[in-house]
C-alpha cells in the first residue's frame, strides 16, 4: 500500500512548459544537455513546491528496470514511462512501483551536496519522505535494502554504468546515508584511506610504487601525505598519476587503487603555481569527465583560465550559504584562516564607483551577513574581481606578503570547491612560503581536511614540511644511475624532528659523498693527514663531513 503522504511523480518532456505545479507532486525531466553515458539516458531535472510556495529545483539521475528482469538502456529509456500514459502530457507514477506496469523506476542525486540541499529545505522527515517518493538509492539502501527494486536497481547496467560511473554519486551512493538523519550526523570517515598508486615513466627501469596511508582521526594528524626527493625522480609526475587515476582515464583504470578496487574519492583540487599546474596536473578534455577535478593557482591574481580573481572568489564565498556538516563553507574558510591571521584585520579594498560609499575598504568577516542588507549589496558590487586583501594597521592598510596572501588564498579556494572526501593535490607550495610559516601552512591545511573529512598529497623539495607529518606518511624518492633507486619512508621519525637531520636523510648523503671526495684529493695532493684537516678545518666543515673524511681517509690508509 501506498505510504500516506507521499509524493506524486510526474515524469515531463520538459520543465519550463509548466504553468502550476501541484502540492505534494515532483516533476521531472531530462536535462536540455541529455548526456548519455554508453547510450543510457538518466541524467535529468526535478523540482516541486515548497510548504512557503517557493520551489526547490536540483539535478537527479533516473533509472529504468523492467518488472522482470528485463533491463532498459535504450536512449528513450525516460519516455518509456511516459508512454505508458494515455495521451496526457505528463505521466503520474504514484503507484509505482507497485502498479505492476512494465516499467520501475529509481533514482540518485548526484552529488553529497544535493542531499545536504534538499536536508536544508524541508525538515528531516519530509526530506525522507521525498527521497522515498523517488525510489532514492540511498533511502532504499537504509530503509529497504532488500526490496526487489533496489537488488534489480544496483545490479542493473544503468547502475553500474551510469550512476556509478563518476565519482561524486558513487561517493554520495556510499555516505550520503549518514546526512539523512541531519547535517549534524553527516560521517567524515568513510574517504579510501589506503591507497596504491603505480605507473611506469619513460626512462625509469622500476616502476614507481606508492603506498598512501592516511587516518582520520587520532591526535597526531594523518591526513597529509609528502612525497620528497630531488628533481627528475617523479615526484611531480606522481600527482600527474595520480589524477589520471582517479579520472579512471583510458589505460589508467589500474593506477590508482584501493585494496584492489576503485579508491572512494568525491572530487581532486590541484594547487599549484602557473607553470607547475599546467605542466604537473593533466587538463580534462572530456564533456562529462568521471571526477569533479578542479586546477587552482596559488599566486597573486591574473589572468588565467584557471580560476577567478581573489574578488570574486570571496564574494561567491560569502554569498554560498551551503554546508559540509554542520559547518557552512565561510565558516571552514574563517576557521582555517584564524590559524594564520586576525580576522578583524583583514580587509577588502572597494571601488567606489557610483556608489558613494564612505568606507574605502569593508572588513571581509563582515562580508556574509555585516551591515544592513542595502549597504552589504552596494559593498558587493564594489569588490571588483581581482581585488586583493589588505591588513589593517591602525588607520593604514598594507599589502599581504606573497607567502600571506598564499596562506588566504589557499583557505579561500580550497573552501569554496572542496567537498567531503576530497584530495588535495600540492606541488611544491613552498615556493611562496617562508620555512617559519610552514608551520602555519600545514596547520591551515590539516583545520580544512579536518573540517571536511578530506586528505592531502603534497610533492616537495622542503624538509620543513616532512617534520610535520609521521614518517608513514612521508615518501622519499631516492636516486640511482638509472634514475629512481626505491621509495622509502624515513629511518627517523620524522614528526617534530630537526630540519637538519631530515635534509641530511634526504639529500645531502650524496652531497656530502662529493664534497668529500674533493676534500680528499687535494688533501692527498697535498700529504695532509685527517688530524691536520681537523685542527684547521673544524670550525668550518660540519662533524657529519668531518666524520665522512676521516672513514674514507684511514679506509684508504688501511
Amino acid at each position: 500500500m501506498e505510504r500516506e503522504g507521499k509524493y506524486k511523480i510526474h515524469f515531463c518532456e520538459n520543465l519550463d512548459s509548466l504553468d502550476i505545479l501541484e502540492e505534494k507532486s515532483i516533476y521531472i525531466a531530462q536535462s536540455i544537455n541529455s548526456w548519455n553515458d554508453f547510450a543510457i539516458k538518466t541524467h535529468c531535472e526535478f523540482t516541486f513546491k515548497l510548504s512557503n510556495k517557493d520551489y526547490f529545483e536540483g539535478e537527479i539521475l533516473v533509472g529504468i528496470v523492467g518488472s522482470e528482469t528485463k533491463q532498459i538502456e535504450k536512449t528513450d529509456s525516460l519516455e518509456k514511462l511516459r508512454e505508458q500514459d494515455t495521451g496526457m502530457g505528463n505521466l503520474s507514477t504514484s503507484e509505482l512501483p507497485l502498479s505492476g506496469k512494465a516499467y520501475q523506476f529509481f533514482t540518485l542525486l548526484p552529488s553529497m551536496e544535493q542531499y545536504r540541499l534538499l536536508i536544508e529545505e524541508v525538515d528531516i522527515d519530509e526530506a525522507n519522505l521525498i527521497l522515498e517518493s523517488l525510489n532514492d538509492l540511498v533511502f532504499l539502501q537504509e530503509n529497504d535494502s532488500k526490496s526487489a527494486l533496489f537488488k534489480k536497481a544496483i545490479s542493473s547496467k544503468t547502475f553500474a554504468q551510469s550512476f556509478m560511473r563518476n565519482s561524486e554519486p558513487f561517493f554520495a551512493f556510499h555516505n550520503a546515508g549518514s546526512v539523512l538523519e541531519g547535517l549534524e550526523y553527516e560521517q567524515f570517515n568513510t574517504i579510501s584511506e589506503n591507497l596504491d598508486l603505480k605507473f611506469q615513466l619513460d626512462g625509469f627501469e622500476c616502476e614507481h610504487n606508492i603506498k598512501l596511508k592516511y587516518a582520520s582521526d587520532g591526535i597526531i594528524p594523518k591526513r597529509i601525505n609528502i612525497l620528497i626527493g630531488k628533481n627528475g625522480l617523479g615526484k611531480s609526475q606522481a600527482l600527474n598519476h595520480f589524477v589520471r587515476g582517479a579520472l579512471q582515464q583510458k589505460g589508467y583504470n589500474e593506477t590508482l587503487t584501493s585494496e584492489g578496487k576503485r579508491p572512494l574519492i568525491s572530487r581532486v583540487l590541484a594547487i599549484g603555481t602557473p607553470g607547475e599546474t599546467k605542466h604537473t596536473y593533466p587538463e580534462i578534455k572530456a564533456k562529462n569527465a568521471k571526477l569533479n577535478y578542479k586546477r587552482l593557482l596559488l599566486t597573486r591574481n591574473s589572468a588565467s583560465k584557471f580560476g577567478q580573481g581573489i574578488g570574486s572568489s570571496l564574494l561567491m564565498l560569502a554569498r554560498y550559504d551551503n554546508k559540509i556538516g554542520k559547518n557552512t563553507r565561510w565558516e571552514i574558510f574563517t576557521n582555517a584562516l584564524s590559524k594564520c591571521f586576525v580576522l578583524d584585520e583583514i580587509y577588502i579594498p572597494l571601488s567606489n564607483t557610483n556608489n558613494d560609499l564612505e568606507e574605502s575598504h569593508a572588513a571581509v568577516a563582515m562580508l556574509p551577513d555585516g551591515w544592513g542588507e542595502q549597504k552589504r549589496l552596494r559593498i558587493w558590487a564594489s569588490i571588483t574581481s581581482n581585488a586583493e586583501p589588505k591588513l589593517k594597521k591602525g588607520e593604514n592598510f598594507y599589502n599581504l606578503s606573497s607567502g600571506q596572501l598564499s596562506f588566504f588564498k589557499f583557505a579561500l579556494l580550497v573552501s569554496l570547491h572542496i567537498e567531503n572526501g576530497s584530495f588535495i593535490l600540492l606541488d611544491e607550495p613552498e615556493t611562496h612560503l617562508h620555512p617559519n610559516l610552514i608551520s602555519d601552512f600545514i596547520e591551515l591545511l590539516d583545520s580544512v581536511l579536518e573540517k571536511t573529512g578530506s586528505f592531502a598529497l603534497i610533492a616537495t623539495h622542503s624538509a620543513y614540511f616532512v617534520r610535520e607529518v609521521p614518517r608513514e606518511q612521508v615518501h622519499v624518492f631516492k636516486e640511482s644511475n638509472n634514475g629512481l633507486d626505491a621509495i622509502i619512508s624515513p629511518r627517523l621519525k620524522t614528526f617534530g624532528a630537526e630540519v637538519g637531520a631530515i635534509s641530511h636523510f634526504v639529500f645531502n648523503e650524496a652531497i656530502e659523498n662529493k664534497l668529500s671526495e674533493k676534500i680528499i684529493e687535494s688533501a692527498k695532493v697535498r700529504e695532509l693527514s685527517y688530524e691536520h684537516i681537523h685542527r684547521a678545518y673544524k670550525d668550518e666543515l660540519s662533524t657529519e663531513l668531518l666524520m665522512e673524511i676521516r672513514r674514507k681517509l684511514e679506509g684508504n690508509e688501511r
